[in-house]
């Protein structure tokens, strides 16, 4: 997801972000506000959720306006199951940057959780417009279809998700031809 944005910083001549070292690109510039995000995005992806949102915060702090944080902060309220307040990050992250398919993702999947197929597949659509390497948009796309009872649509987007490598949707697949 901050990939680009790592990249952008690296191209400009932050080479220790280059490396990966963002604590060190941090101490030389403390309102590197993308740094924060990526240090964010480490934590919560070691489930150290805590700390991430205090990293979240300190880039929001510099840059209020920066989409990534709140997209990041809506991650770790799905994983608490606190989806009302993953849709509002996911919204606000999307409302900074509408083309920003990793927030229309995971607001497709929180809609999903909260049984909303209407809304799931509007953004699900949207991120796989955006980005159709987002595997779980295909995948939540299908869920969005499967409580729509719509089963020709879960057979379309599992197939797509299936063709980026996800098992579950292979595997759900391989059941539903065997069950015809």
């Amino acid at each position: 997801m901050l990939a680009p944005m790592a990249q952008h910083y690296n191209d400009t001549g932050f080479a220790s972000i280059k490396h990966g070292n963002y604590k060190h690109a941090l101490s030389l510039n403390p309102k590197l506000a993308i740094a924060y995000c990526v240090m964010a995005e480490a934590y919560i992806g070691q489930q150290q959720d805590e700390t991430g949102q205090d990293y979240c915060q300190l880039a929001l702090r510099l840059k209020p306006n920066l989409p990534e944080p709140h997209n990041l902060m809506g991650e770790i309220c799905t994983r608490n199951q606190d989806f009302v307040a993953a849709i509002e990050h996911f919204k606000k992250a999307i409302e900074l940057n509408p083309a920003l398919a990793e927030a229309h993702a995971n607001l497709g999947a929180a809609y999903v959780k909260t049984s909303q197929p209407e809304l799931a597949l509007e953004h699900c659509r949207r991120a796989f417009a955006l980005d159709e390497t987002i595997e779980s948009a295909c995948l939540n796309a299908g869920f969005a279809c499967w409580l729509r009872d719509d089963r020709e649509g879960l057979v379309k987007w599992f197939e797509r998700a299936a063709l980026r490598g996800n098992e579950y949707a292979q595997k759900t697949l391989e059941e539903l031809v065997q069950e015809d």
